[in-house]
């Protein structure tokens, strides 16, 4: 990216007789959910039977709501689904492909959607939860969206969003009166051997589960914590299941639902972008825009305790992306997103500009951890350092099973390179522009929001000539599809920092709002 110093014929012949119009192609279904889906998973039996259950497990014979308002000591909620062979299935390569899983909660007045994910993470676990569940290894990324699968015969594949549980969203727990969760399903080959998708036979339902505790419920913080906690929690907090449901190679939605029929009537104007319910829109795959959180330590945040070269003592802070995504969950007229990056969790001790990425952790945990955690975020590093280790970190993202390459970027560097390297506008504006061309070399479509950069305590000259120097090559950034996103101004150390560098949760509140209305803008 270059950056400024700173027929015709004729003949008497009859005309040919007309050619008959070919009749019409026979219909296909261009909807996969309806209201009335969504009632009838909550009557009748289960399609089949399952030899992964057997008698007297909750889970067997009919859809059940257990739960309507939550249990006392409730602070998080959580939606989940289940794939399992149904009794007869013969197929042993068939895979079952998962996307694009919501839930949403009724407050007595309305609807809100507070989970969402284009795909999806598990745990296998063994009949009847009755044993210790394995990590799901098997999970395989879809051209189409999402993940499949492949269940063996007495084994269950419990699923659910990757930001686990939401708890800001349900901040008054027993306020809920109802629950709906839904996901996308279907058959589909597997991409070697034989093709045995007409024998196969399984099972998919959601369903959704109180929580106690948020950090308990989070897959990302401790997911040997979480798989083990499943079927103990369900035991006392569970609000219910829907009808497992046969799969078939054409896109089903499957769901539950807690409340009244009324309630279930009033999700026909819950869905995004005009549609009429979520997950009822042509069976071809939903765009998921994928949102790439670039930066350094101010975009990863920390958990409580000491970090940092000079030994800060950390609150903790979840950083923007936290508010940023709850924001876009809640608001269901947005297209469905996902943040992508190679890391997922905070740092337990800080790099510095001398270090490498590979040498700065991400494996704390976030103090309200109910967010898709993905992110390309390094505490301490310094933008030279992105310049040059970014290329692989893509590649490695676009070849990920959970990930793919990003259609959004946002961009929060500098900050240590003024604090830690005194660097000059000039070459930091010059290292950003490198930053650009690495992500614009892997999708040249990428919208790409650039910041001005936030207060940083004792340095306020050089942030200010910083975002000078950005303000100066405004067109230069635009013409490549870069748009600035002025984070400073309405920013303070003394109220919206916990140490001058790093934001408080007014901060980041502030900055997530910043981020917010250029995603929007960003979005197809």
């Amino acid at each position: 990216m270059a950056l400024l110093a700173a027929g015709c014929g004729g003949g008497s012949s009859p005309a040919p007789e007309p050619i008959p119009s070919p009749p019409p192609p026979p219909s296909v279904p261009t909807t996969g959910n309806t209201v009335e889906r969504v009632k009838a998973a909550m009557t009748g039996s289960h399609e089949a039977t399952s030899p992964a259950l057997t008698s007297g497990n909750f889970y067997l014979g009919a859809p059940t709501v257990e739960r309507t308002t939550a249990p006392g000591g409730a602070v998080a909620l959580g939606g989940w689904g289940q794939v399992m062979a149904a009794t007869g299935n013969t197929a042993t390569n068939a895979r079952v492909q998962l996307r694009n899983f919501e839930t949403f909660a009724h407050n007595g007045s309305g609807w809100t959607r507070v989970q969402f994910g284009h795909g999806v993470t598990g745990a296998m676990y063994p009949a009847n939860y009755a044993g210790s569940a394995s990590q799901a290894t098997d999970l395989k990324p879809e051209a189409s969206g999402g993940v499949s699968i492949r269940p063996g015969a007495n084994t269950i594949f419990r699923f659910w969003p990757e930001s686990g549980v939401t708890k800001s969203l349900v901040a008054t727990p027993g306020a809920i009166t109802s629950v709906f969760t839904t996901v996308q399903a279907r058959l589909v080959a597997a991409s070697t051997g034989t093709d045995d998708t007409a024998s196969a036979q399984y099972l998919v339902n959601t369903g959704a589960d109180w929580w106690t505790s948020v950090e308990q419920a989070s897959p990302y913080a401790s997911a040997a914590a979480y798989r083990a906690a499943i079927p103990t929690n369900a035991t006392t907090m569970r609000i219910g299941a829907g009808k497992q449901q046969l799969v078939t190679t054409t896109w089903q939605a499957m769901n539950f639902h807690s409340g009244s029929n009324a309630q279930a009537d009033a999700l026909a104007s819950t869905g995004a972008g005009g549609r009429p319910l979520t997950n009822s829109e042509a069976l071809e795959p939903r765009a998921v825009t994928r949102i790439l959180p670039v930066g350094d330590s101010i975009t990863q945040g920390s958990e409580p305790g000491v970090v940092g070269g000079n030994a800060q003592t950390s609150p903790g802070n979840d950083s923007y992306r936290r508010l940023l995504w709850n924001a876009l969950v809640s608001d269901s007229t947005l297209p469905i997103v996902s943040f992508v990056g190679t890391r997922t969790g905070t740092v337990t001790s800080s790099g510095d500009c001398g270090r490498t990425d590979a040498t700065v952790p991400a494996d704390g945990t976030y103090l309200t951890p109910e967010f898709e955690p993905s992110h390309e975020a390094y505490w301490g590093l310094c933008t030279n350092q992105f310049v040059n280790f970014l290329p692989a970190r893509l590649s490695t993202l676009a070849s990920s099973a959970r990930m793919a390459t990003p259609d959004v970027a946002l961009i929060h560097l500098g900050s240590n390179d003024i604090n830690l390297e005194a660097q000059a506008a000039a070459g930091i504006v010059g290292e950003l522009s490198g930053v650009v061309d690495a992500l614009r070399a892997v999708n040249g479509s990428m919208q790409i929001g650039l910041a001005r950069l936030i207060p940083l305590a004792g340095k306020t000259t050089e942030i200010n000539a910083l975002n000078a120097a950005l303000d100066a090559n405004g067109a230069a950034f635009a013409a490549d599809g870069v748009t600035l996103v002025d984070q400073n101004g309405g920013f303070t150390t003394s109220s919206d920092t916990w140490d001058g560098i790093h934001p408080t949760t007014t901060g980041e509140a502030k900055m997530a709002a910043k981020w917010l209305t250029a995603v929007k803008a960003m979005l197809p």
